[in-house]
């Protein structure tokens, strides 16, 4: 009894947070749908980054033409051709 009067005192104090944060998931979750590419099985490779929408972009910008040849490394030179998917999807 005690928690949930705890949890209603919290939801009632922080109604703009919890609004936030819903809309902020409702707009990622979209964004995700929205964003995936969908990818035909005769197309080379998709490498994504571990972190999506600048991984690779830092990668690029850090490193300038190094940075193909450190991923082609990495995938230990199997593909001959690859993608790299910016936003991870």
């Amino acid at each position: 009894m005690e928690l949930t009067l705890l949890v209603v005192q919290f939801l009632n104090r922080h109604q703009g947070l919890i609004s936030g944060l819903i809309v902020f998931l409702i707009g990622y979750v979209t964004l995700q749908y929205f964003a995936t590419k969908k990818v035909d099985p005769r197309e080379p490779l998709v490498v994504a980054s571990t972190l999506p929408y600048l991984g690779h972009i830092l990668g690029i910008l850090q490193n300038g033409s190094k940075y193909y040849k450190m991923i082609r490394y990495i995938l230990k030179a199997q593909y001959e051709a690859y993608t790299i998917s910016v936003s991870n999807l």
